[in-house]
């Protein structure tokens, strides 16, 4: 469930242009979250483990 989650970017970019991410539980689930990234670029989608 997306409402389970915090997804926030760091303020500034790494070296090479990309983007860290932090992914937090807002309420203690924990568990797979599959994570879609949309850009003009393209779109990622990840799957992250929420411990």
């Amino acid at each position: 469930n997306w409402s389970d989650i915090l997804i926030l970017r760091d303020s500034s970019p790494a070296g090479d242009g990309a983007f860290k991410f932090t992914i937090t539980s807002v309420n203690k689930s924990t568990g797979a979250f599959t994570v879609v990234f949309k850009s003009p670029c393209g779109t990622k989608e990840l799957s992250v483990a929420v411990r």
